[in-house]
């Protein structure tokens, strides 16, 4: 047992730098390029006030995104009132659906 652990010691210390180097050796992608933002929201030139600033606006703001569609974003909090308003849409029971009691 006492060898196994002693080899294995010996190939970490081997493999390690290895390891360092190669994760080095990689080219990890830009900031902008990870994001899940909609390529409509995103500008690699702007500062973080900026950013902010635009965020704000597109949590707390209405714009169309579909205008034809008829497809609208809203904030969260409008979105909860309307639902609430109008309720969930139903679809009526088909025929021949026995319900469990």
């Amino acid at each position: 047992m006492k060898r196994v652990r002693n080899l294995l010691g010996f190939l970490g210390l081997i493999l390690l730098p290895v390891i360092v180097a190669w994760v080095a050796d990689r080219k990890l992608p830009r900031s902008g390029e990870l994001s899940v933002l909609p390529e409509s929201l995103r500008d690699d030139r702007e500062g973080p006030v900026e950013y902010r600033l635009r965020m704000e606006e597109a949590l707390h703001g209405t714009e169309w995104v579909d205008q034809q569609g008829g497809f609208v974003r809203v904030p969260i909090q409008s979105a909860i009132e309307i639902l609430l308003l109008r309720g969930l849409p139903t679809r009526p029971p088909s025929e021949g659906v026995v319900e469990d009691r």
